[in-house]
């Protein structure tokens, strides 16, 4: 597709106003648009995969191509998903079918080729090679050498699902004079939006989760927003100002506090012209800069940007990570670990590691240290300590034994153990025990007794604290586990099961009746028992035990 794109780019330098876009909509640029769409990723309302699509390649873009020909092609209406923001509120977001991603990324490419020689420099969002480590650069720029003393911190109400699609049409009119290539742009922006099995109309907005959506976003961002300020900035105003924009996030940079205060009011009216609005409990006006020295700051790109000094006693602008966006993190971080809390270990410490190199690689920045700590120092925790009950219930002569089948990366997998799980926010030993005995088994316990603490140590990172529990009494009706099967055994026969090797020491505990102990033990990665030590004292002889 770079060809095209070059052919493209070539074309608005000459012309200003392209045609005949539809022409690269072809074969080979849609099996190249095919190529590039990852696997593994949600479907939409059609149902079907990357995989499933591939079977039959040649045929679907062929069959494609007469579609489009004939103006046939519609585009399915895009499954709608929910994802949690920062205010406890739900982000909607729009799964596309997978042959509109197909189509969508060929038209991405048409009109980046388009757009990027005409986007002004201080956009950055959803642009190539412009990132939002580029945009903090520039604020940082404009605010240690340039002469700003106050900034306007604005946030657009709802900006993808305001977006007017008349004023839209217009703005890729101006720059694009095929209309077949204008009229699938329509077909898409109101394609609807499947919900809870009904479809639902699209009279405004771009749906978040298009391929298209971003670049439809910063066109219509380009001409209500940044060829307008460059215009105000030129003609209106006399002091120095600039803004710098990732999509919809943006903020103005003043000289004066007269012209911030007044382009904000222009700004207001600039934006209701084309169906926006500013968020004003969201928005403000600060002194903030080298001249200012105060203690105000402001949020930009999940940042909190401060005034400060270097280590040399000049000013600067340093920046962490925002409070706002750490606690959005953790609790992401906190609500996978609990999804993922039976799962091998060794997968989990490398899934949480790939998670903070991830988020080390967007708030690495300098003068972020103290936010790195705070996340890292919390994930690691959650990661490396866990509180946890097991319980033995016994009945005539037996105890009821759960074998592990169930779950894959499990990491009792095949394993047979007693009942039990990970605490939940707030509870007691006592509590987890009764109600993860309730859900595993339908039984509530009514005679219990505390028999050990349990210290798992596993390889270099992970420690488990387990209350151990034996329970003699119980009623109610048993459920089936989807964790695995229960089975009561004899007590005479649990050493033929496949038990942990720490198992079979404190089921040897538990049968001389050993008053309450502690007992550790250390796995290596390999799952084999490297060390045991019952109070405090280290086992000699804790290898191969029958029970």
């Amino acid at each position: 597709m770079e060809k095209e794109k070059a052919e493209i780019a070539s074309l608005v330098e000459k012309y200003g106003r392209v045609q005949s876009l539809m022409k690269y909509v072809n074969k080979d640029t849609l099996k190249e648009s095919y190529s590039k769409q990852p696997k593994g990723k949600a479907v939409g309302a059609d149902g079907v995969t990357k995989e499933e699509y591939g079977k039959r390649l040649e045929e679907n873009i062929e069959n494609l191509i007469v579609r489009m020909k004939k103006f046939s092609y519609k585009p399915y209406p895009v499954r709608r998903a929910y994802i949690p923001k920062g205010n406890g509120k739900m982000r909607g977001l729009g799964i596309p079918s997978f042959e509109d991603k197909v189509v969508q990324g060929v038209f991405k490419e048409i009109l980046e080729a388009i757009y990027e020689p005409k986007f002004k420099e201080f956009s950055y969002g959803f642009r190539p090679n412009k990132s939002c480590h580029d945009a903090i650069q520039r604020v940082n720029k404009h605010i240690m050498a340039d002469k700003v003393n106050y900034i306007v911190d604005a946030d657009i109400k709802g900006f993808f699902d305001n977006i007017d699609h008349e004023w839209m049409i217009k703005f890729l009119e101006h720059d694009i004079a095929d209309k077949n290539f204008i009229r699938y742009i329509k077909r898409f922006l109101i394609g609807g939006v499947m919900e809870d099995g009904k479809r639902l109309e699209t009279e405004s907005g771009t749906v978040q989760g298009g391929l298209i959506s971003p670049v439809l976003a910063n066109v219509y961002l380009h001409y209500t927003l940044d060829t307008w300020f460059d215009y105000v900035k030129k003609h209106e105003f006399k002091g120095e100002m600039y803004m710098v924009r990732y999509a919809d996030d943006f903020v103005c940079l003043f000289q004066y506090e007269n012209e911030a205060r007044k382009l904000y009011q222009l700004l207001i009216e600039r934006l209701k012209k084309f169906g926006l609005e500013i968020a004003e409990d969201k928005s403000r006006i600060l002194p903030f800069g080298r001249y200012k020295g105060t203690k105000e700051s402001f949020d930009f790109l999940g940042f909190t940007h401060y005034n400060a000094k270097s280590h040399w006693g000049k000013y600067c602008v340093l920046h962490r990570t925002s409070k706002k966006k750490l606690k959005i993190k953790r609790e992401e971080a906190k609500k996978w670990i609990w999804e993922h809390m039976h799962e091998s270990i060794a997968d989990t410490v490398e899934t949480l590691n790939i998670k903070l190199a991830g988020h080390y690689r967007y708030y690495g920045i300098y003068g972020n240290y103290i936010g790195l700590i705070k996340y890292f120092v919390y994930e690691r925790e959650r990661k490396m300590v866990k509180l946890s009950t097991l319980c033995y219930i016994e009945q005539d002569g037996k105890y009821l034994m759960l074998h592990r089948t169930v779950k894959e990366n499990d990491i009792n997998k095949d394993k047979w153990i007693g009942v039990g799980g990970h605490f939940e926010k707030g509870e007691s030993p006592e509590e987890c025990l009764l109600r993860e005995v309730w859900e595993e088994t339908g039984y509530t316990l009514t005679s219990w007794r505390y028999r050990g603490i349990v210290t798992f140590v596993y390889g270099e990172d992970v420690v488990e604290y387990m209350s151990l529990y034996t329970a003699d009494g119980f009623t109610g009706t048993p459920i089936a586990c989807d964790e695995g099967e229960l089975e009561w055994v004899e007590k005479s026969k649990i050493g033929e099961l496949e038990l942990w090797e720490g198992d079979r020491i404190f089921f040897e505990l538990l049968e001389n009746e050993q008053p309450f102990f502690s007992l550790k033990l250390v796995y290596n990665t390999d799952d084999v028992l490297e060390y045991a030590a019952l109070d405090g004292k280290e086992m000699k002889d804790f290898r191969r035990r029958e029970c």
